[in-house]
């Protein structure tokens, strides 16, 4: 397969790590201001540790941490983390000096995104995510600016650098026949590690407001289709599936799935990909939900996801605002009766007892009307405290609120509301 990856065996004698030489290119600039290479050049020194075990939980805990098994390299001050198909998947530094310090990871995903998590300050991110840390995006330029050992390494390792990383990313979705442009915000429960099956591509409103829209009409996928993204994805992910137990429905979407097949697909890929024997504990899957779809959906879906294997199944409805002229003002083609009915049948869905997790997307910005945050406190401070529901608060893009002011207002939305309530976090696979 086209930038496929070798798959990692534990090295003889793991007591005795290999270590070695890192090739890297040496950049120098043209005319332009490229970076253009004249010959290796040693520049340190590496110690494979081989393959080790991790974590087997993903509870919020205030120590960063890795998960199931992964192979470690330590290389000038930093650990460099691969999964077991031999990607990057984690950066951590021995030495404060060297990025991105000994308080903070560095994230890739499956789909070639970089994430930092920062531990410090975690308790202000607890408060506001219910996790100890709050994951930042960051460019590829920054990261390869930053790593510039990296290359070097892999290539001495015989594992892909930034290229290679970039090229398997592209092979996923070629593999899915699209991207996945969100997840949903419980995935930070499983540090993103989800695999995506894209049940539907596109959305059912594409709406005004929204920064991670495909700008498509909503496509549902023949089973043929689903069957051949699932093999597709056993063979990019190789060895490195033992290492997931989560699996994402999307894309914007996934129930507006056709009911039956939406069970059929879950179940099947629950098996194929075996999410009941990885390396890390659990099982969940997840995906998206609009008003419409979450009101079309007949009660038998319900039960039949919450008879699935799956340990917890989370759906994520967008409501973005109860306030009918917002709605029109963010190009939200729903009107506010939907929205509130969307909101009434998930509360009576959601409760302890159940398998079943849904939770609500609203959006605050200050371009938006007073009205707006006044019928979200109300409806916010009426909803039953019993229900499993989640509240996730996402930010307009461009509000310009610094980071204290956002903080107080989501804290003030917390306060008044009886069911939890968190910050969104946009993330990208």
């Amino acid at each position: 397969m086209t930038g496929s990856a070798p798959a990692l065996t534990a090295p003889r004698g793991q007591e005795q790590p290999i270590s070695g030489r890192i090739v890297l290119t040496p950049p120098s600039r043209n005319r332009t201001g490229a970076a253009a290479a004249h010959g290796p050049k040693a520049v340190g020194s590496w110690r494979d540790r081989g393959i080790r075990r991790f974590r087997r939980s993903y509870g919020a805990v205030s120590v960063l941490g890795f998960h199931g098994r992964l192979r470690e390299v330590e290389a000038q001050g930093r650990r460099f983390l691969f999964d077991l198909a031999g990607r990057l998947k984690w950066v951590a530094s021995q030495d404060e000096e060297r990025w991105p310090g000994t308080q903070a990871l560095l994230r890739r995903t499956l789909g070639n995104r970089w994430l930092l998590y920062d531990g410090r300050g975690y308790d202000a991110a607890r408060e506001l995510t219910g996790r100890y840390y709050l994951p930042q995006p960051l460019s590829t330029a920054t990261v390869e600016a930053r790593l510039g050992e990296f290359p070097g390494l892999a290539g001495s390792l015989g594992l892909p650098g930034f290229r290679g990383l970039a090229s398997q990313a592209a092979e996923l979705w070629r593999v899915l026949g699209g991207t996945v442009p969100v997840l949903p915000p419980e995935c930070l429960k499983v540090d993103y590690d989800v695999i995506p099956l894209l049940i539907t591509r596109g959305c059912l409103h594409n709406c005004g407001f929204c920064a991670v829209k495909s700008g498509v009409e909503l496509e549902r996928p023949s089973m043929r289709e689903l069957k051949a993204q699932l093999e597709g994805l056993a063979r990019l992910l190789g060895p490195d599936l033992a290492n997931y137990n989560s699996l994402f429905l999307g894309q914007n979407d996934g129930l507006a799935a056709e009911p039956s097949l939406l069970l059929e697909v879950a179940q099947a890929a629950f098996h194929r990909l075996g999410l009941g024997r990885s390396t890390v504990e659990g099982s969940h899957l997840f995906l998206f939900a609009s008003p419409d779809s979450l009101l079309a959906a007949p009660d038998r879906l319900f039960l039949g996801l919450e008879s699935l294997p799956f340990q917890r199944v989370f759906i994520n409805v967008g409501l973005e605002s109860f306030h009918g002229p917002t709605l029109e003002g963010l190009g939200r083609p729903v009107p506010a009766s939907r929205v509130e009915g969307a909101f009434r049948r998930g509360l009576e869905l959601a409760s302890p007892s159940r398998r079943l997790s849904i939770s609500f997307n609203l959006v605050i910005g200050p371009q938006l009307p007073g009205e707006h945050l006044r019928s979200m406190e109300e409806q916010l401070s009426r909803a039953p405290a019993s229900a499993a529901c989640t509240i996730y608060i996402s930010p307009l893009l461009g509000h310009g609120w610094r980071e204290g002011e956002l903080r107080r207002r989501i804290l003030r939305l917390k306060a008044c509301s009886r069911l939890p309530l968190r910050l969104y976090s946009i993330v990208p696979l």
